[in-house]
């Protein structure tokens, strides 16, 4: 009785150059890989990939719930079956499968970054810049979780501190034009409370005057 092996070594640095000039040829390549061998875990995922790079949601969630039953342990599969929860307004699910991914991985930025995002998704602040500012400590570099803890620091009108993150990622890119704006809009609300501000301490004065 002869049993098939289960394969979970990532795709080859061949097979995602050719991923990256022919997505056709690569598809066809895996799906001859998978014809041999129904339970590698390498042609799982990749296949799963492709088809959501395409929009194919449904075959997406198959291959990649087929790689993660032959490979549970995988990081990446279960951060692509976040996004495709993501992709879907599913962010209970997403999560569950972001927090598998760090419990595998606890340095692994990308997820907390995108459980971060889910947490901006649904609109609390707070809970999202935690979760940037643990990105930025591993990844002192990650220009989008530097963009998004200034913004998530901006809805809390905590504007000193955002205009801090922001400027960081325009000289970490200088071309942000998402960054850019922000900034812009916080400098606009920085001035808008300095004026506030200015007022109450002049309507104090006229008052003490009066007196």
């Amino acid at each position: 009785m002869t049993t098939t092996a289960r394969t979970s070594h990532r795709p080859s640095r061949d097979s995602r150059e050719l991923e990256a000039t022919d997505p056709g040829s690569t598809q066809s390549m895996w799906e001859c890989v998978l014809a041999v061998n129904p339970r590698r875990v390498d042609a799982l995922h990749a296949l799963g990939r492709i088809l959501m790079e395409r929009g194919d949601q449904d075959g997406a969630f198959t291959l990649l719930r087929r790689a993660l039953h032959e490979a549970p342990s995988d990081a990446a599969i279960h951060r692509d079956l976040g996004k495709l929860h993501v992709a879907r307004c599913n962010y209970g699910g997403a999560l569950v499968h972001y927090w598998s991914a760090l419990r595998l991985r606890p340095r692994d930025a990308q997820s907390m970054y995108e459980i971060g995002l889910i947490h901006s998704y649904r609109g609390d602040a707070g809970a999202a810049a935690a979760c940037f500012r643990k990105v930025l400590k591993l990844e002192p570099h990650f220009v989008p979780a530097c963009y998004r803890l200034g913004v998530a620091l901006q809805e809390q009108q905590r504007y000193e501190e955002a205009a801090v993150f922001l400027r960081q990622a325009l000289e970490l890119a200088p071309d942000h034009a998402e960054a850019q704006a922000a900034l812009t809009t916080v400098a606009t609300a920085q001035g808008a409370a300095a004026q506030k501000a200015d007022g109450h301490d002049w309507g104090w004065l006229s008052g003490a005057m009066r007196a």
